[in-house]
């Protein structure tokens, strides 16, 4: 998509914040749903992990093994609540024209050894299964960063945007009521 095009349908989105999060179930009748990939490993997922309100079982193992530390080749569970932060930013981007919104899953779920091999803080929220390293494939990760900032739905998280290369976004699913944002 057209940076300024997908610019200008987010500016629009941005006008309605109350879209967030999206009742997706409502709308679709579909449940809650993502497209992952894993670039390190290969893998690809499109996955329906709720349904009706209800966690389907065999979609979310799919999800917890796809966000594994794939270096230890060790999964664990995800929070819903990060999945459905996910999904509803997924949601978004298709109101806003993004076709297909597919999420590059650089990091998830980290063992100890990982998180202290690649220089993560003691109590990292990837050791918990309540982080992801991101981008959005064809969306512009600085523009989706300013856009989170700016939507009332990221209550409770940790937002950190880091523009190196690759350039990625952090996100976590931390006590409600607690927000922290960074950019580094």
């Amino acid at each position: 998509m057209d940076r300024r095009l997908f610019l200008k349908t987010l500016a629009t989105t941005l006008a309605i914040p109350t879209l967030l999060p999206i009742d997706v179930e409502a709308e679709t009748g579909t449940g809650r749903w993502l497209n992952l990939v894993r670039p390190q490993s290969g893998e690809r997922l499109s996955v329906i992990y709720k349904r009706n309100g209800q966690l389907d079982i065999a979609g979310y193992r799919k999800v917890c093994a796809l966000m594994r530390d794939v270096k230890a080749d060790q999964a664990s569970v995800i929070d819903l609540r990060l999945l459905d932060i996910l999904d509803g930013i997924r949601a978004a981007l298709v109101q806003s024209g993004v076709k297909n919104p597919t999420f590059m899953v650089h990091s998830a779920f980290r063992t100890w050894q990982t998180n202290r091999e690649v220089g993560g803080v003691l109590n990292s929220y990837h050791l918990k299964g309540q982080a992801i390293d991101f981008h959005v494939h064809n969306v512009p990760t600085d523009v989706l960063f300013k856009w989170m900032q700016q939507v009332k739905f990221h209550q409770g998280v940790g937002m950190g945007y880091y523009a190196g290369t690759p350039n990625w976004m952090h996100l976590d699913s931390r006590q409600v009521g607690r927000t922290v944002i960074w950019e580094g």
